[in-house]
């Protein structure tokens, strides 16, 4: 089964998919979902139209025939990050002179060339789980103008070519990180405004992680971290060590004898598994869970910055701020005016 000319954004994409299907659409604030019928398969595609050009399909699904789908041709096709969990992938582009599997665990970056065929085949009776992020280089440009100058020369190049004249590929196993923005998605149970907002942050995340790997992959080999299995379960127990202990949480020393790593091996592993250091990495899995209670409005700002192990409200607040641009205070009155505008 062949479905054409469907559009890159996320929500015309699945309004369209309707209209050439027997399946049901149900919207809720910013995100779309697109339940199959019987006759066409089980499951779900989930379309999120975000600010700045940012689009994310998530499908959840499984066909119960082979499904071709094409996106629309005479139009400036967007960058397409792709990340596969479950089931096998073929995506094609530049009129068919592109074409690749995508397999589980595999992320790509895509750019095709204006007025070109592009398009996913999905296998029949195969259970797909696959994210598509799709970013409009003319609306994204103006969010990441100042950071093209550190992206490096062949991924700027893409994003700076507006008019879609060269296609891209990039192809490679995607990081932890990325499995764990990704599972955040899926997993999230939130409805309406809160899950929306909440699921954008993660989303730039993944991209956040994506352009990063890409950037990695260009450093030689002598500049990557090797770690053991055991290693790297070590780090996985320190994760979780943090995160349990997130309104306390130990010191790099301590949680170096906690996992029985010396704190060199630790610091450098962490690094390498989850693409930032643990200080790091802990600031910002505390920011994100005070920015998730925030938007659930059920604690006040003071007990929401001790729950996240901050002893200074004032010392959150500028936390807060230089991860996300706005006050708590700020970023609170703004999520109920919205709220209640919602309800």
């Amino acid at each position: 089964m062949i479905i054409n000319n469907l559009p890159f954004k996320a929500h015309h994409f699945l309004e369209n998919l309707v209209k050439e299907t027997s399946g049901s659409l149900k919207k809720d604030c910013l995100e779309h979902v697109f339940e199959l019928s019987k006759e066409l398969g089980k499951g779900s595609i989930t379309g999120f139209s975000f600010g700045e050009g940012i689009e994310l399909l998530l499908f959840n699904c499984e066909f119960h025939k082979d499904i071709v789908i094409l996106f629309e041709k005479h139009a400036v096709a967007p960058i397409q990050i792709n990340f596969l969990v479950q089931g096998g992938v073929k995506h094609f582009f530049n009129n068919n002179y592109i074409q690749y599997y995508l397999n589980p665990l595999e992320g790509t970056i895509t750019a095709d060339v204006f007025d070109s065929k592009n398009g996913f085949e999905f296998p029949q009776n195969q259970k797909i789980v696959l994210a598509s992020l799709m970013i409009d280089r003319k609306k994204y440009i103006n969010k990441i103008d100042c950071l093209i100058d550190k992206m490096p020369e062949r991924l700027a190049a893409v994003f700076l070519d507006m008019d879609a004249k060269e296609p891209f590929l990039y192809q490679g196993n995607y990081s932890i990180t990325s499995s764990e923005c990704i599972q955040k998605i899926l997993q999230d149970e939130h409805k309406g405004l809160v899950r929306s907002t909440y699921l954008e942050g993660v989303t730039l995340e993944l991209l956040s992680c994506q352009i990063k790997q890409f950037k990695d992959s260009t450093l030689p080999q002598s500049k990557q971290v090797a770690l053991r299995k055991y290693d790297v379960e070590r780090i996985f127990e320190a994760k979780e060590i943090l995160l349990e202990r997130i309104k306390e949480p130990p010191t790099i020393k301590t949680l170096a004898k906690l996992v029985g790593l010396n704190q060199t091996k630790l610091k450098a592993g962490f690094k390498a598994v989850f693409d930032k250091p643990v200080k790091t990495w802990l600031r910002d899995r505390q920011l994100e869970i005070a920015r998730l209670l925030i938007l659930e409005q059920e604690m006040s700002i003071r007990n929401i910055a001790e729950t996240v192990g901050y002893k200074n409200q004032s010392h959150f607040s500028k936390r807060f701020q230089e991860k996300y641009g706005i006050l708590p205070k700020n970023f609170a009155q703004e999520m109920k005016i919205k709220l209640n505008d919602y309800k």
